[in-house]
């Protein structure tokens, strides 16, 4: 047992390899500006970029974050949490900020601790969080399904094959979703009694949570996802075409989602590097040719970069705020 100990890893051990690991990404993201794009082109379309790119996405800026709030809040109030809509904003815009300093976005969980801090009860806190999780990947799954039709004769085979197998993943969670019930009984069946109780608790605190938005509701939520999407993806293609380069929006929104897939990779912050790469290759088959295509992927995934930054000064902003200072520690009150 001492031997086995000795060899088991240790944290620091573990989150190195994960930084290690992160760090491929930015290798070769490294290698494309070195050795694949022409420095001193992108540096004339940098020069180039329409400043005003970056005003004209405000308005979709601001009404993804209020749909993001509205959304939040009905789940919320399903859970008996019921908040003003500034601080539903202000919890929401920090969490996000705390997400994007930690990987998988886990910080976003900050939110939870947040609404503790103000009194309220950590199952509501949580579940309306994770169910906002869920309703993202059924959002994302939507568009991987969206893309690989609008792509379907111009992608490669490969990328074609992992698309399928994500629009098959969602199939896999809504049966599953379907079947919650039957998988439910399986599952304490096979589990030892002495942690059956506890875990038939746990899965009847989520399926609480997840009944709670019934009919209407349910589908106004998922509509309410569906629309950030978008917003995200007309924000990408307002700031490409700020770049210089034109792409129908109907490809944007396909080459967007299959961009939000890169930074899901682990093997990149981000997807940065992963990203660049997938648009430098995808490009030319909608009629880039291949060198144009060298600077137009570089910068296609570069307004990825622009969006995050965007979304995390405003998350900054409200972690500043004033209203936020009532939910940093538990003395705080709603």
């Amino acid at each position: 047992m001492g031997l086995n100990c000795h060899n088991k890893p240790t944290g620091k051990q573990t989150s190195m390899k994960k930084a290690l690991l992160r760090s491929i990404g930015i290798g070769i993201f490294a290698y494309l500006l070195i050795y694949v794009i022409d420095i001193s082109e992108l540096a004339t379309v940098l020069r180039s970029f329409n400043l005003w790119a970056l005003v004209y996405v405000l308005p979709f800026h601001f009404s993804l974050w209020t749909l993001r709030v509205l959304r939040w809040k009905i789940l919320l109030k399903n859970e008996d949490i019921n908040l003003p809509f500034f601080d539903i904003l202000a919890i929401a815009a920090s969490g996000f900020f705390l997400g994007c300093m930690t990987p998988g976005r886990l910080g976003e969980f900050a939110k939870v601790k947040f609404l503790m801090n103000a009194g309220y009860p950590f199952r509501g806190a949580f579940m309306s969080s994770l169910l906002e999780r869920f309703l993202d990947l059924a959002a994302l799954f939507f568009y991987v399904v969206f893309a690989v039709v609008v792509c379907w004769t111009v992608l490669p085979d490969a990328l074609i094959f992992y698309l399928v197998i994500a629009a098959l993943g969602f199939i896999g969670l809504l049966t599953t979703y379907i079947k919650r019930r039957r998988i439910k009984t399986i599952i304490l069946q096979l589990i030892p009694e002495t942690v059956s109780g506890n875990v038939e608790e746990k899965l009847s605190i989520l399926s609480y949570s997840i009944n709670a938005t019934r009919g209407s509701q349910r589908w106004g939520l998922l509509g309410c996802s569906i629309a950030m999407w978008g917003l995200n993806h007309i924000i990408i293609y307002l700031l490409f075409q700020g770049a210089g380069f034109t792409l129908p929006l109907y490809y944007t929104f396909a080459f967007s989602t299959i961009g939000s897939l890169a930074s899901l990779i682990p093997i990149s912050i981000y997807g940065v590097g992963i990203r660049e790469s997938i648009m430098i290759a995808m490009l030319p088959l909608v009629g880039y040719s291949p060198t144009e295509a060298k600077t137009a992927g570089f910068m296609f995934g570069f307004m990825f970069v622009i969006l995050l930054i965007y979304h995390t000064l405003w998350g900054f902003i409200w972690w500043m705020s004033p209203i936020m200072q009532r939910y940093f520690s538990k003395e705080s009150t709603p």
